[in-house]
């Protein structure tokens, strides 16, 4: 019954409760994601589902080819049970929600640090749609950190670019944590995800139209403390300065305020691959 099944996960993150990635590897090779993949499906109890995406965090710590072969296999299924789950803790149906947030964002993460997954995992229904909630549920610091994480895995696959940016809300999402986010691992990822999706020539002309697009870039690479958030911001405004046809919008946007950015940056700015960045511009 229902207490033999608590017992049961319960010896389970007893037992994968660890950092030895080759454990993990060889839990995944005997089939854990797979029965814990079934029980969460037969699961309606909070706490039983809460102490499964647990596990499910635990196991998938393992290295990038086993993480691969394990989603070959569970993947299908699991990502729309994690996504299901996900949009009803975060609306507030659920107890421990900001826990299973939690587990299911970083089991999404790892699988999103393996290349070869990250345009099946955008092409899983409702996955885009619950990384454009990183800016209106109310997730904790930690918990947008690693959606925004998640989402600039994705962008940094050039078959996932398009496709991202038509994505209704998306940019408007990591526009907003990118401007207005007090996590500073929040806004770093957002600015990462704004250089990649702005690194592909199909994306340049429609990002350059969007004038809070632009304001965000400049702000960052001008004010943002830390100096990964800066340089993916210049870089991200030296990408879309390659197409040709930007090249006066950017020069002539807010009174040239792109142009003073990146000569303060060339001038000022500590970072140095941040300055070459600018002057590459």
């Amino acid at each position: 019954g229902h207490d033999r099944r608590i017992a049961a996960i319960t010896n389970a993150c007893a037992e994968f409760d660890h950092w030895d990635e080759t454990k993990h590897n060889a839990e995944l090779q005997y089939g854990s994601a797979n029965a814990l993949s079934l029980l969460l499906s037969m699961s309606d109890d909070d706490d039983e589902i809460r102490m499964i995406c647990a596990a499910l965090e635990m196991v998938f710590r393992a290295s990038g080819e086993v993480v691969k072969t394990s989603f070959q296999e569970v993947g299908s299924a699991i990502v729309p049970m994690l996504l299901r789950l996900l949009e009803r803790c975060e609306s507030g149906n659920m107890k421990h929600a900001d826990v299973s947030i939690l587990n299911i964002s970083k089991v999404l993460l790892y699988f999103s640090r393996v290349t070869e997954l990250r345009v099946t995992l955008v092409r899983h229904q409702g996955l885009l749609t619950a990384l454009v909630r990183v800016s209106t549920s109310i997730l904790n610091a930690e918990c947008r950190t690693i959606r925004m994480r998640v989402l600039a895995n994705l962008a940094n696959s050039e078959d996932n670019k398009g496709t991202m940016l038509e994505h209704t809300g998306l940019v408007e999402s990591v526009l907003k944590v990118a401007a207005l986010d007090l996590s500073e691992g929040a806004r770093e990822y957002a600015s990462q995800a704004l250089m990649d999706l702005a690194s592909t020539p199909l994306n340049q002309a429609i990002m350059a139209k969007n004038d809070r697009l632009l304001g965000t870039l400049v702000k960052l690479s001008v004010i943002d403390d830390k100096a990964e958030t800066r340089e993916y911001a210049v870089t991200a405004l030296q990408n879309l300065a390659f197409s040709k046809e930007n090249r006066t919008r950017l020069a002539t946007y807010g009174s040239g305020v792109v142009l003073e950015a990146l000569k303060k940056t060339v001038s000022s700015d500590p970072n140095d691959k941040a300055r070459r960045r600018a002057a590459g511009a």
